[in-house]
């Protein structure tokens, strides 16, 4: 399925997408050390740049430059994650801030599998129809939320 890189698990990214894996470099060793990159790369395979926080280790201005890059790449070559809708094992759910949208996070995981995102839905209310529209970044929610 069609998903923005920023919500790939950083090391699938890293390992299987070159144009990804350009990007991460260019960033890591313009900021950091050889060692700080190696102990980035092993300790946030498992994450999601879109979720990252202080803890990632990556420097302000590196996650700046990767988060870009990424965006520049989504918007001319689309990331395939190779998952599909049969691919969901979880839903989880944001609405609006109106109530007018529904956003459902299509998630696969499994026992201690990797929480991977599948891909996104949104559903708007228009004039009593449900629709299918744009969504937006949302944020991520304690585990278990969802149905």
């Amino acid at each position: 399925m069609i998903i923005k890189r920023k919500f790939e698990l950083f090391g699938i990214l890293y390992e299987k997408d070159p144009d990804s894996k350009a990007v991460i470099d260019s960033a890591l060793d313009a900021y950091h050390s050889a060692q700080e990159k190696k102990n980035i790369l092993e300790g946030d395979s498992g994450a999601i740049p879109a979720y990252f926080d202080m803890g990632c280790g990556i420097a302000g201005n590196a996650y700046k430059q990767i988060m870009d890059g990424f965006d520049k790449l989504d918007k001319g070559k689309p990331y395939d994650n190779g998952l599909s809708v049969g691919d969901t094992t979880k839903v989880e759910f944001e609405l609006s801030r109106h109530g007018k949208r529904l956003q459902l996070r299509l998630v696969n995981q499994m026992y201690d599998n990797p929480y991977r995102i599948v891909g996104f839905v949104t559903v708007s209310d228009e004039d009593g129809k449900p629709v299918i529209t744009d969504g937006w970044d949302m944020k991520l929610l304690p585990l278990g939320y969802g149905f």
